[in-house]
């Protein structure tokens, strides 16, 4: 890998974790890219419940109101306008997603709203099952009332590439039997449109649903019990990763008992106390980094590369930004980031793991003017 490739890596994919594929070419805070979407408690109140009659059988899908609110009101208008009545599966591609809510089954396109704020870095990642906006590819903001279902984990359209990702607003709770079977009908190129049904797959009738409902009460209840299930085993994995890295600190020579853990959750040790200036958040600076995963693995050294990193200090991971800002010129620090000052859910495939605790050595060299 080159040094352009790598600046990218370390300095582009870090802006827009940090700051702000052509697809189906708040409550949360705006900046809050990288905090895992298990990290928060979602209420029963922040769920809604929409279900697609289609001619194949029907898909109940459970809306995430706290993570993507504006998604979700629009899709619920969408339901409710019934603009979804009579519409069609247009697209559909069975090693990806199946895409609707578009157009009716002479493939005539209905009128829609305007676009929407794109919600992607609202910490929910399209893996299976799950239900995202669809746009147009290089307009972030461009989703209206279209959507696709993944059918498949979905990893490059949790990465931004012309502004965005795809935003997540909910997934598949009961009827993922259905997604599949539509996944696997014959299709056609047709008037432009790519995969399209060879015998149009209709949806009937978007309903929004009462939780009370009987036919996915049910469903709920497991819904419920699988999260509590896996917020154990992601708070297992949080403690064990971070147990991990404090071993790397070990074998880097860092003692843990000297190092300070702030608020927010990073983990620093001066191995060198610098004695230069302090960089302000609007500065660029010069640094070296070698950075790890908590299995020993270095995913990224400038050092190996033969060249430090300059970029500015306000567009690193929030972990970095943390850290530098209280460091001189000179001075050499390790850190332990967990996931939501560093890749979060989304990870930076395939170096960074989604949910990965990072570990780094940081020298600041200099201040650039």
């Amino acid at each position: 890998m080159t040094v352009a490739p790598l600046v990218r890596f370390l300095g582009l994919s870090l802006i827009v974790i940090s700051s702000a594929c052509a697809m189906a070419d708040d409550k949360k805070p705006a900046d809050a890219a990288a905090t895992p979407a298990g990290d928060d408690k979602v209420k029963i109140a922040d769920r809604d419940y929409v279900k697609l009659a289609t001619t194949m059988g029907d898909i109940y899908i459970e809306l995430d109101r706290f993570h993507a609110p504006i998604s979700t009101q629009n899709f619920l208008d969408y339901v409710e306008s019934e603009h979804y009545n009579g519409t069609i599966f247009h697209r559909v591609m069975s090693g990806f997603m199946i895409q609707g809510g578009g157009f009716d089954k002479d493939m005539k396109q209905k009128p829609v709203r305007a676009g929407i704020k794109n919600e992607w870095k609202n910490g929910l990642t399209n893996k299976r099952g799950s239900i995202a906006m669809a746009r147009i590819g290089g307009q972030a903001d461009s989703g209206t009332s279209q959507f696709f279902i993944n059918v498949v984990d979905n990893d490059a359209l949790n990465i931004p590439r012309d502004g965005a990702a795809y935003a997540v607003f909910g997934k598949v709770i009961k009827g993922m039997d259905v997604v599949d079977r539509i996944k696997a009908v014959p299709v056609q190129d047709m008037g432009g449109h790519q995969a399209v049904p060879l015998e149009p797959v209709v949806i009937t009738k978007a309903t929004r649903l009462n939780p009370k409902d009987d036919e996915i009460r049910a469903e709920i209840a497991k819904e419920r019990l699988a999260e509590e299930q896996e917020a154990k085993h992601l708070a297992d994995a949080a403690q064990k990763a971070w147990d991990d890295g404090m071993n790397i600190m070990r074998k880097q020579g860092c003692d843990p008992a000297k190092g300070t853990k702030s608020a927010s959750g990073l983990w620093q040790y001066d191995v060198q106390v610098g004695t230069g200036a302090t960089p302000a958040i609007s500065d660029r600076v010069k640094v070296h980094c070698t950075g790890w995963l908590v299995d020993g693995k270095k995913f990224y050294s400038t050092r190996d590369q033969g060249e430090p990193l300059i970029h500015p200090v306000n567009q690193f991971i929030k972990g970095w930004t943390e850290g530098l800002l209280t460091m001189k010129v000179g001075g050499k620090r390790m850190f332990l980031i967990p996931p939501e000052l560093g890749y979060g859910a989304r990870g930076m495939p395939p170096a960074i793991p989604a949910n990965a605790t990072l570990v780094f050595e940081m020298e600041l060299l200099d201040i650039v003017k």
